[in-house]
C-alpha cells in the first residue's frame, strides 16, 4: 500500500503542473508596488498615471483597475508580475486565464521569456460591449501561442510571427505585465479579475521534487 501510494505521489509530481489562483482579495483596496503574489510565486510590480496613487493601484470587488483616470490615450496603469526563481514557468504548457472588464478602455498583455524579446498581445481588437465581461486565455506552446477570448474566434501567434526568435518551449517565462490604456474622456475603465496560472517548473525543479519524494519513501521503508 506504500509502495502504491507513493506511485502515485510520484506520478501526479512528473508534470508538477502548479495553478495559481489571484482573486485580488488579499491586497485590499490598493495593490502596493512590490506586494508578493499568492504563495509568494510571484512579486507585483507596479506603475502609474492615475491621480491620487502612489506606487499602487485600486482594487474594488475583486477587480484589479488599469486604466480609468486622466487623459485619453495615456498609460493609466502598470501591473507586471514578476515570478519568483523557484517559480519561472517553462514556457510550453504555460497558460494564463483572466476576466476582462472593458469599459471602452484597452488592455495589453505583454510577457517576458527568458532574455528574449518581449511578447506583446494587445486586446484592442476586442472591443467588449458594455458594460460586459470577457474570459481571456493565453495558451503557451512550443511555437507559439493561442488566444482565447470569450465570443471571439481564436487567435494563433507563433513566435516568428511576434518578432521573437528563437524561443525554445524550455524557455522559462520571467514575467506577465497587464497594461491598461485610456481611450476616452470620462471614467471608461479597463480591469482585470479572477486571475489564474497554471504554470510547470524547469525540468531540474521537478526532478528535484521527485527526489525529495524518493527520500521520504526510503525513510518510510526504514
Amino acid at each position: 500500500m506504500k509502495l502504491a501510494a507513493c506511485n502515485l505521489l510520484l506520478s501526479s509530481s512528473l508534470g508538477f503542473a502548479a495553478t495559481v489562483i489571484d482573486d485580488f482579495s488579499s491586497y485590499g483596496t490598493r495593490l502596493n508596488d512590490g506586494e508578493a503574489g499568492p504563495g509568494n510565486a510571484y512579486t507585483w510590480q507596479v506603475e502609474h498615471t492615475i491621480p491620487g496613487y502612489n506606487n499602487e493601484l485600486p482594487i474594488s470587488g475583486g477587480k484589479l483597475r488599469l486604466a480609468g483616470h486622466g487623459h485619453p490615450n495615456t498609460v493609466q496603469g502598470i501591473a507586471e508580475l514578476a515570478f519568483n526563481n523557484d517559480f519561472k514557468p517553462i514556457v510550453n504548457g504555460f497558460t494564463v486565464t483572466f476576466d476582462y472588464h472593458e469599459y471602452h478602455d484597452l488592455l495589453e498583455v505583454e510577457v517576458a521569456i527568458e532574455n528574449n524579446a518581449v511578447h506583446t498581445l494587445s486586446l484592442a481588437d476586442f472591443t467588449i460591449t458594455y458594460p460586459a465581461t470577457g474570459t481571456v486565455t493565453l495558451i503557451f506552446g512550443e511555437t507559439g501561442v493561442t488566444e482565447q477570448i470569450t465570443g471571439h474566434a481564436d487567435r494563433v501567434f507563433t513566435y516568428t510571427s511576434l518578432g521573437i526568435g528563437g524561443v525554445s518551449g524550455d524557455d522559462l517565462v520571467e514575467s506577465i505585465k497587464f497594461i491598461g490604456h485610456h481611450r476616452n474622456n470620462g471614467q471608461d475603465i479597463a480591469e482585470i479579475s479572477n486571475l489564474s496560472i497554471t504554470a510547470v517548473p524547469e525540468p531540474a525543479t521537478a526532478v528535484l521534487a521527485l527526489s525529495g519524494l524518493s527520500i521520504i519513501f526510503l525513510r518510510r521503508r526504514r
